[in-house]
């Protein structure tokens, strides 16, 4: 009797193993990563990792300007503009800086360089650099209506008067010079942000608790070293998971 109870007991723990191992669930199989080639004036320029990015979201640094990626998978990129001439022509000219074209389409411009007059495709305009300018401002949050994402820069006095005119719908890309922890708490309030540059800034642990509300950041750089930042204000940055470049030196004590 115990002999064949013994026997049971063994069939019902191989049958139960056997359950076990046919109902494990296999790995989700990884995505293949996507690449996105980037050519400048026709010759190759680099290759990034794009897997996982987010259409109008996530940005790239390319010919002086943050242009929001649009999905593709590749980009030939230049700077040429069309200038007026004195006797009514017209000439192409290299204007780094001033005017991004992306695929043959002008959708970068800098507007402290570039009269939004000069453009005659404003709908095809994405990105904007504006520094220092509110007239600037005001005529590209006018003149092109499919505004993706804009630069501008502010400084410790001028945050929210410069950004409450932005609509929530864009994207902003920010310089933000001489900053304090009081400071990023009222530049957390803009969810829009996408980038953030701190420029000679004077800010603590407090002050990167603050910068876990933007959620959807994707570049951060605080420029120098940080000798009033340690390990435990970094970890605040663990929350933000949409991060794609950190550029900061701190304190490890």
């Amino acid at each position: 009797m115990k002999s064949m109870f013994k026997q049971i007991t063994i069939l019902c723990l191989v049958a139960l193993a056997g359950s076990v191992v046919f109902c494990r669930k296999e790995a989700a199989p990884q995505p293949e990563p996507r690449w996105l080639r980037v050519y400048h004036d026709g010759e190759f320029e680099d290759s990034i990792n794009v897997t996982g990015w987010e259409v109008n979201e996530d940005v790239i640094w390319i010919g002086s300007f943050y242009y929001p990626w649009q999905g593709e998978d590749s980009i030939n990129y230049d700077c040429y503009r069309l200038m007026s001439l004195i006797d009514g022509g017209v000439e192409e000219i290299w204007d780094r800086g001033s005017v991004l074209r992306v695929n043959g389409k002008l959708v970068g411009i800098n507007t402290n360089y570039v009269d939004t007059l000069e453009i005659a495709e404003p709908h095809d305009v994405i990105t904007a650099t504006v520094w220092d300018c509110e007239e600037c401002l005001e005529v590209s949050l006018k003149k092109f209506p499919n505004l993706v994402g804009i630069w501008v820069s502010v400084d410790n006095s001028n945050i929210s008067k410069t950004l409450d005119v932005i609509s929530q719908d864009i994207r902003l890309y920010v310089f933000c010079f001489d900053a304090t922890d009081r400071n990023l708490r009222e530049l957390s309030k803009f969810l829009n942000i996408r980038i953030l540059y701190l420029e000679r800034d004077r800010i603590t642990n407090c002050g990167l608790r603050h910068l876990a509300k933007l959620k959807e950041l994707r570049w951060l750089r605080i420029s120098g070293f940080c000798d009033k930042i340690n390990s435990k204000g970094r970890k605040y940055l663990k929350a933000l998971h949409k991060l794609r470049s950190l550029n900061l030196y701190y304190r490890t004590t």
